[in-house]
């Protein structure tokens, strides 16, 4: 959570710095579950653990609060199947019911619930309120749970304190018995009231598990505080536990298709075409550069002055016996220096014109 303004005040961390050495059912600290419910990839029971030491009995009390043992006894390997991006597809609710879970199961003594209602059907949202969230309950013992939600027709006859909300502004706030009294709070329960009974969204419209619909509606104190009988399949039995996929890579050579799919990715025929023309410009300009000096300095060995005889050289005499030391009394052409200069500083300059263009791109 980032903190906008003001202060938070929260239980202090315990001195010895241990989370879970106390007994009780109850510790320090903060359990926060987001609107947009976060799963790790793992197991599901792993993800309501969260490192927690097993509790075989608080555990199972969870998963029946959370309205889990029916997604569970419909899944081959129950609360060992694998969540998270390499795991099985879950629906909305599904996730935020996990995710509820985890905080229920911490020790935290304080519990953020942000809209945790939202994404599950008003059935289950009644029977998650009944069981989960209802001040009476065994895991709500002890606690705090402060709770942001629309559902006001299922949560405020629960509430000690209301703090009313519009527009990110506090409209009223107080007792919840002072606060049904508010006019805007009663507008609020009658759109709440019209929402519900006239909403059919669906907690498993994914279609992969069966419907949440057939539960119970009516919850009393008695089946709040009493244990349910632990079936079999829940978390008693030893269960196979499914392994996580192993990534393995190919062997031998790439095929062409792999290939193309890589060079594709990278961003189409008109980006190669582009990459290599600028490639073989570059190339192009380096090797020219060289050839143009390479003949520059053979300019002046091959141009000799006109008129040039051996009768006036020193070494007329040799010459006639040797005809080639001619060339020692040779005089040079006055080579356009200016010339080959243009070109060259012309190719460095588009040499480095392209450089720079081939390592920015």
């Amino acid at each position: 959570m980032i903190k906008i303004d003001g202060r938070v005040i929260s239980p202090s961390k315990p001195s010895d710095g241990s989370a879970h050495k106390v007994k009780s059912t109850v510790g320090q600290g903060i359990a926060y579950c987001a609107q947009q419910p976060w799963l790790l990839n793992g197991t599901i029971k792993s993800n309501i653990l969260f490192r927690a030491p097993y509790q075989a009995d608080r555990y199972h009390q969870v998963l029946h609060a959370c309205c889990l043992l029916p997604d569970l006894e419909s899944m081959q390997a129950r609360d060992e199947t694998l969540v998270g991006e390499k795991g099985i597809i879950l629906s909305g609710g599904q996730k935020q019911r996990i995710a509820l879970a985890r905080a229920l199961y911490s020790e935290a003594e304080t519990l953020l619930l942000d809209d945790v209602l939202c994404a599950v059907d008003s059935h289950t949202a009644r029977e998650l309120v009944q069981r989960a969230l209802h001040p009476e309950g065994v895991l709500m013992q002890n606690r705090t749970c402060i709770l942001v939600t629309h559902n006001l027709t299922l949560c405020l006859h629960l509430a000690e304190f209301v703090v009313v909300l519009k527009d990110g502004r506090i409209v009223t706030h107080g007792p919840a018995a002072r606060i049904r009294e508010n006019e805007f709070v009663d507008q609020a329960i009658w759109n709440s009231a019209a929402a519900n009974g006239h909403s059919d969204a669906s907690d498993d419209a994914s279609g992969l598990f069966p419907s949440e619909s057939g539960l119970t509606m009516q919850c009393s104190k008695s089946d709040i505080n009493t244990e349910t009988e632990r079936p079999d399949s829940a978390c008693a039995t030893a269960k196979a536990k499914v392994q996580p996929p192993i990534e393995t890579k190919a062997v031998g050579r790439v095929r062409m298709k792999v290939i193309y799919l890589y060079l594709r990715s990278m961003g189409g025929s008109t980006f190669w075409i582009i990459v290599v023309t600028i490639f073989a410009l570059r190339q192009a300009l380096q090797i020219g550069s060289n050839v143009w000096i390479s003949r520059w300095a053979t300019a002046y060995d091959t141009q000799k002055a006109p008129g040039t005889s051996s009768q006036g050289c020193p070494m007329a005499g040799v010459h006639d016996r040797y005809p080639d030391d001619g060339k020692y009394c040779a005089t040079s052409k006055g080579v356009n220096a200016a010339h080959y200069t243009g070109v060259y500083a012309l190719l460095a300059l588009s040499y480095m014109l392209i450089t720079v263009a081939w390592r920015s791109g």
